[in-house]
């Protein structure tokens, strides 16, 4: 277990994604996984032909070639894999109706990485497969919990799918390309070089490059794997370091024991994960449901209301339950 102050998590975290085997996965995590997979299949396949922004994309990753290693959902065609990954990550948030869990949608920072991966590389097997996307996601979870059980606001600024995502696709992918803890160690910091995702796509008006978030990360960690797996050196201890992920981009002392504590017989991931009901942001659930419950509490039509009043705090903090208490409805 690495110290109070956080030192040797990187490589515990790398020792741990080399070394999960199928068996430690708890039967409910299996499964799912299992739901993860399809849910970003479909939202991603489903964006192709819904999304106007999908086809540019593809379009755009099509003309440029390249060896066709791995497929684009819904398109018909192969890109070589960093660049199928960049078009696929990208196809599972525009219609906004991708799993959602602690460190944002933990789905499409790593299906799309794995699909590429196996299809790449090939001799993949379904239990390999879900391994990797376990110790992806557990990761991604882990990272995003060591920041919010102190005071999660503490990342304002940066979106978590895309700022873990970069890690935890490099953990996906190395896992599924047989990495050993060092390579793995070595992928991690590459993909940390490539860091990135400012909340700013989402300021005012939502912009297109807020559902690519996962196509950049996708696209980052499977780089990252390619030059580990050539012998490229990556930084080391870019989790707990002087300038690593969260002394750079968190404003607070970590929980370190929530990364550390119970890898591999405990997965957070079964806690803090779920599907959408809306195809919408994960944040506007407290208020569609708060309008539901009004709506069929008071009989109303939307002909009786005049105006909608609703009070929150930053990330809707304050969670269904006190959503639905300062949430009011003037009536006509």
């Amino acid at each position: 277990m690495a110290r109070d102050d956080g030192a040797g998590v990187t490589r515990l975290v790398s020792q741990h994604a080399a070394s999960l085997s199928f068996e430690a996965l708890p039967q409910e995590l299996v499964e799912l996984i299992k739901q993860i997979v399809l849910d970003t299949l479909g939202v991603a396949i489903g964006a192709s032909g819904l999304a106007p922004e999908a086809r540019v994309v593809a379009e755009y990753v099509e003309a440029l070639g390249g060896r066709p290693e791995s497929t684009v959902f819904g398109f018909g065609f192969k890109a070589p894999a960093p660049w199928a990954v960049f078009v696929n990550g990208s196809l599972g948030h525009m219609l906004d109706y991708d799993d959602v869990g602690a460190g944002g949608h933990v789905g499409i920072a790593t299906v799309p990485v794995a699909f590429a991966i196996a299809e790449a590389f090939g001799r993949v097997s379904g239990r390999d497969l879900i391994t990797a996307i376990a110790a992806g996601t557990d990761l991604h979870t882990r990272l995003d919990l060591a920041v919010r059980l102190p005071d999660w606001t503490m990342t304002e600024g940066w979106f978590a799918t895309q700022l873990f995502g970069f890690l935890s696709g490099a953990v996906t992918a190395g896992r599924l390309r047989g990495f050993d803890a060092e390579r793995i160690e070595n992928a991690l910091g590459i993909a940390f070089t490539q860091v990135s995702g400012s909340r700013q796509m989402a300021v005012g008006a939502s912009t297109d490059l807020r559902s690519m978030q996962a196509g950049f990360s996708g696209q980052g960690a499977v780089l990252a794997t390619d030059l580990a797996a050539r012998g490229i050196v990556g930084s080391k201890e870019i989790i707990e370091g002087r300038y690593g992920i969260y002394k750079t981009y968190v404003r607070n002392q970590p929980a370190w024991s929530a990364l550390t504590e119970g890898l591999g017989t405990s997965f957070p991931l079964l806690d803090e994960h779920g599907f959408k009901v809306w195809p919408a942001c994960g944040y506007t659930r407290a208020t569609s449901t708060a309008t539901q419950r009004l709506r069929r509490e008071n009989r109303l039509s939307p002909e009786d209301v005049e105006t909608i009043t609703i009070i929150g705090g930053t990330g809707a903090l304050g969670g269904i339950r006190q959503w639905q208490s300062r949430t009011h409805a003037r009536l006509r």
